[in-house]
């Protein structure tokens, strides 16, 4: 990919870094915009999934519900993750081993809460990326993640690489951070460099940004709290 040179193919996987695959299937005989669902891809392509789980390769496969709730399956279970009429994560591990390692982690969390509970695990905020992931249209049918030490794509890679990027375990999703100014005492997630940045900067920052806002005493303001002072 990008050129397809194959006619009439079934599937189309599209590689997100070399960590990380976005598989598309086709519905019937004609290709269509719309997603093909989890319950549809359970009834008709039980084999595909079954054998992308089979692969030592595969750590996580991700597929979306029709009312937006992510199924998570490894090797090891499976999990549901959703948002909450409210805007928080509702994650639930519906087999005796999680998917994610988690140990004891199903119940209705805050993102922020979620990300520092889950920041010293394999797949630090997995299922605030796994839901941020399925939002955007160009996502696959089927997500897969790779497993650590693997890469998912071969062919093309001139010069051959020898790391990893793109999927969700540990190694590629904790990033150091090292700054002049003071930091909470928190995990914080990339998209947070931003208005750090211009706010230390004396600029001011966008309302509809991505990320979260530290305050000048170097605490993190949640975004009801910017709200309610705009409002002000």
């Amino acid at each position: 990919y990008p050129r397809m040179w194959k006619r009439r193919f079934d599937s189309v996987v599209s590689v997100s870094g070399n960590g990380m695959s976005h598989i598309n299937v086709r519905g019937g005989e004609r290709w269509s915009s719309e997603p093909t669902w989890d319950e549809a891809l359970r009834e008709s392509h039980s084999v595909l999934l079954d054998g992308l789980l089979s692969r030592p390769e595969i750590a996580i496969m991700a597929t979306q519900r029709s009312d937006g709730t992510v199924v998570v399956r490894s090797h090891d279970g499976e999990a549901h993750v959703r948002r909450t009429e409210v805007g928080r994560v509702d994650y639930r591990s519906v087999s005796a081993t999680d998917p994610l390692g988690y140990d004891d982690m199903s119940g209705v969390w805050d993102a922020d809460d979620l990300l520092a509970a889950t920041f010293d695990t394999k797949y630090p905020d997995g299922p605030v990326q796994l839901l941020q992931t399925f939002d955007s249209p160009r996502t696959g049918d089927i997500v897969v993640s790779a497993e650590v030490g693997y890469d998912l794509r071969d062919k093309h890679e001139s010069p051959e690489h020898k790391g990893g990027h793109g999927a969700l375990h540990g190694d590629h999703m904790r990033v150091p951070w090292l700054s002049t100014a003071p930091l909470p005492d928190t995990p914080l997630r990339t998209v947070d460099v931003f208005g750090y940045t211009l706010q230390q900067m004396g600029m001011p920052v966008p309302e509809h940004i991505d990320g979260r806002v530290l305050t000048a005493d170097g605490n993190v303001e949640s975004r009801e709290t910017r709200a309610s002072v705009a409002a002000c």
